[in-house]
């Protein structure tokens, strides 16, 4: 049980220095394309990751992230789905991530938004029937 709690609060820390380094989460900033600015930040992560593994390297922080967010996601998509089926106020799902409120924000980043088209589909297959015309 100790081990565990040592864990939520090194976990929580580790999120919050990731949420301080929106170089590496925040994709439409200047700072996400600076690749010294991504260095450093890594830099900082993997000090953090090195207190409770010694062999800690940039790896072990992308995969660490990486589940973070996973889990992260799953959730999102609980409370989207709990929304989509019409389900009351009550009925809209609660995360039970624990860290869930510590990495929210990432929300914005999660989200998908659907891109426009200029295309429309009639001028899709258009294209599509001329071609296999032209191959004919």
């Amino acid at each position: 049980m100790m081990a565990l709690v040592q864990s939520k609060e090194f976990l929580r820390k580790f999120i919050a220095i990731y949420c301080k380094l929106p170089e590496l989460w925040k994709v439409k900033s200047d700072a996400h394309k600076n690749r010294n600015a991504k260095d450093l930040a890594y830099e900082k992560l993997v000090a953090k990751l090195k207190e409770i593994d010694p062999k800690a390297d940039r790896a072990a922080v992308h995969t660490k992230i990486n589940a973070l967010r996973t889990s992260y996601r799953r959730e999102l998509k609980k409370i989207s789905s709990s929304q989509k089926s019409g389900a009351g106020a009550e009925g809209i799902y609660k995360p039970s991530l624990w860290y869930f409120t510590e990495i929210d924000f990432l929300r914005d980043q999660e989200i998908k938004v659907e891109g426009a088209s200029t295309i429309n589909d009639t001028e899709v297959d258009e294209e599509i029937n001329e071609t296999v015309f032209l191959s004919s």
